[in-house]
């Protein structure tokens, strides 16, 4: 099934280089911490759910822009089962649905309180098979979230 991500986008920017400022680190120094390719394995072979999120950008994006930190803990007060920010901000990505209590509502609240964008995607996990990436469609494949099926050409 298709796994649903939130992206909310603030009015209010954050700047990439007062983070990497932020950060600290000299030019040929290294951040500690997990191996980038264990994490990346967890996502691979496990659930978008089960995996650790790391974002070693969000302490000091959230010194520079405090607003931040606050409208990512609103989210996960929300109940998303992951809140995250991209980057160097000052998007900030949410996985799954909120709590039910608040899946008709949680928009409407965080708009009120803060002036961001919000768009939903939904991603789908592909086969295996390489050679089906891009070039075949596998036998019985339905479309998703789409009642018509494609164009068979578009002008632009």
């Amino acid at each position: 099934a298709p796994t649903v991500c939130y992206l909310i986008k603030p009015a209010e920017g954050c700047s990439t280089p007062a983070v990497f400022k932020a950060l600290g680190l000299s030019p040929d120094e290294e951040l500690d911490g997990a191996d980038p390719e264990e994490l990346l394995q967890q996502f691979v072979k496990g659930s978008v759910y089960d995996a650790e999120y790391i974002n070693d950008l969000e302490p000091p994006a959230f010194a520079v822009l405090p607003s931040l930190k606050q409208l990512r803990d609103d989210l996960k007060a929300f109940g998303f089962k992951r809140v995250m920010m991209s980057g160097s901000g000052s998007t900030i990505f949410c996985m799954g649905m909120p709590f039910g209590e608040v899946v008709d509502t949680w928009r409407d609240e965080l708009q009120a309180k803060y002036e961001v964008e919000i768009f939903e995607e939904m991603f789908c996990r592909r086969l295996d098979d390489e050679r089906l990436w891009y070039a075949e469609q596998p036998a019985g494949a339905k479309l998703t979230n789409f009642e018509d099926p494609p164009f068979e050409s578009r002008s632009f």
